[in-house]
């Protein structure tokens, strides 16, 4: 009962931080009250489905996605109370870690699930990301504030919970986006264990296209970025600070790789996939079954092999918006420039 209870209140704070329930106001009975309009949603979500056809696929993948994280939020808060008494939760010798270095919606995903198809190749977690273990390093408002860090040796145990045994030596891959503002922490909590910084870069409208289709202003002002409320009242402000979030966290990427042992980026990586396994395999030898035809899902796309989806990212916004992001750009453009991407729509 105390675990479901637990469940249920880490659900709740990612509820409130994806905008659900604004209106449920805190206090005794916010965790039922909140789910209880969950349930509504779905109820009401399957009586509008015409007889035959599936559900709304964002609200199933919202709900399960909300009951993953928050059970995840929970193992980790149990987990870490009961840390010291298993010493292989502090160092283990038959693996590397693989930090995957990278900003939203940047192709960790298909990056993750292509090296997963390796025997040797495990995941903290079904999406790859370690924050949901650890509520400190997952809370909204927060993860992104590279002044913000979680008790990292409670991360390492927590972390270290989570990786099974296998016969051989194996590769943990890591790949939460917000982690990018603290990599060099948490390169150097996991040491002595073998670890390597890779940085993965994409094409700043690309990757502004896809925030303004997946997070709402108040999304990411609320999860992302506190700090810029009352600067996205319009659609105009929304994708002028998309431009210059991406820009800003250029310049983590820029920290990063100074840390990394392999940078690639997104174009290079679909264009040619075996560049990305031939430097992993230099630096993971276990991973040498990686195959490069491997068909990945990512979000909601169908199960294909990798390809370049920048064009059709920026096909859904108007020149109008796309200059907007471009003055958001301008802001950090030598962050941009230096990463080898302009701040000017060139495809």
């Amino acid at each position: 009962m105390e675990l479901a209870y637990s469940v249920m209140s880490e659900a709740t704070k990612i509820a409130r931080d994806l905008g659900w329930c604004e209106d449920v106001p805190p206090g005794s009975y916010e965790n039922f009250t909140i789910w209880s309009v969950i349930t509504m949603q779905s109820k009401q979500s399957l009586a509008a489905t015409p007889r035959g056809q599936t559900s709304s696929p964002g609200l199933k993948d919202s709900l399960r996605w909300i009951t993953q994280a928050a059970a995840l939020n929970a193992y980790g808060t149990y987990v870490g109370l009961g840390a010291r008494l298993r010493s292989s939760w502090m160092i283990r010798e038959d693996i590397t870690w693989l930090l995957l270095a990278t900003m939203p919606n940047s192709g960790s995903t298909a990056v993750s699930k292509l090296i997963q198809n390796s025997a040797a190749a495990v995941s903290l977690t079904p999406s790859g990301e370690g924050q949901w273990l650890v509520p400190a390093m997952s809370a909204p408002g927060r993860r992104w504030d590279p002044a913000h860090h979680p008790d990292y040796k409670r991360m390492r145990q927590i972390w270290l919970s989570r990786v099974p045994r296998l016969p051989s030596p194996s590769v943990v891959i890591e790949k939460s986006p917000p982690n990018l503002c603290r990599i060099d922490r948490i390169a150097d909590a996991l040491a002595p264990m073998e670890r390597h910084v890779v940085c993965l870069t994409r094409d700043p409208f690309a990757v502004c296209a896809s925030w303004f289709r997946r997070y709402s202003a108040a999304a990411v002002v609320r999860s992302w970025r506190p700090d810029f409320a009352g600067k996205m009242e319009t659609q105009a402000d929304h994708l002028r600070m998309l431009g210059r979030l991406y820009g800003e966290w250029a310049g983590h990427m820029l920290e990063a790789r100074e840390r990394a042992s392999l940078t690639i980026r997104y174009e290079c990586l679909t264009s040619n996939p075996q560049t990305l396994i031939d430097g992993l395999q230099q630096l993971f030898p276990v991973l040498s079954d990686v195959r490069v035809d491997a068909t990945v899902s990512v979000k909601d796309y169908k199960d294909d092999t990798l390809r370049n989806m920048n064009a059709e990212q920026v096909a859904r916004l108007n020149s109008h918006q796309i200059k907007l992001i471009a003055e958001g750009l301008a802001d950090h453009s030598n962050n941009i420039e230096s990463l080898g991407y302009s701040t000017q729509l060139d495809y």
